[in-house]
């Protein structure tokens, strides 16, 4: 959603607005956290140590499911906080008189950052998901210290975010020039 505010704009993204998106990060993390745990508990068995050739074989292969778990435990890990983001991540970017905040907030934490005019350097568009042949988009801001920042996310239409990336430049009064993707 976008509205016009006194001297600029307010950009508002609302979380898990990418329904189908969504959903396939769910069936994703869901398959791979059901892996994880089969994995797991298919590699518990007795121990008992015996110098036998063909013990110490059984031993040392019904450990490969559990070292089979750590990578797909830590895959799980990686499409939680995706998908968590994805459903919960909410975004409020204000931009008006020279200064662009950004709010940013889950149901655990939220968090400010805020700029001038003058600290920024550029707005960007970055391609940073895609499916099939349809990429999601990312505007981001580099300040001219300090690190990148994302303030918008899974923007569907590359129109779309680069009309609001123009929009928040002319809003800080940036130099007129089009928004450069990176992939």
């Amino acid at each position: 959603a976008t509205r016009r505010i006194h001297g600029g704009w307010d950009f508002h993204s609302a979380a898990c607005r990418n329904k189908s998106t969504v959903a396939l990060w769910l069936f994703f993390t869901a398959i791979c956290a059901g892996s994880t745990t089969m994995l797991i508990f298919s590699s518990r068995h007795e121990w008992s140590w015996s110098w036998s050739f063909d013990h110490l074989m059984d031993s040392i292969f019904s450990l490969i499911p559990l070292l089979m778990s750590v990578p797909f435990g830590l895959i799980t890990l990686i499409l939680l906080w995706v998908s968590w983001r994805a459903i919960f991540q909410q975004c409020s970017v204000s931009v008006s008189r020279g200064v662009l905040t950004c709010r940013s907030w889950t149901p655990i934490g939220q968090s400010v950052r805020q700029v001038t005019s003058g600290d920024v350097e550029e707005i960007t568009l970055k391609i940073t998901s895609q499916s099939g042949d349809h990429a999601y988009y990312s505007i981001r801001v580099k300040p001219k210290s300090g690190d990148t920042f994302e303030i918008g996310y899974g923007i569907a239409s590359k129109r779309d975010a680069e009309w609001l990336a123009e929009r928040m430049k002319q809003s800080l009064g940036l130099a007129e020039e089009r928004v450069a993707v990176s992939s």
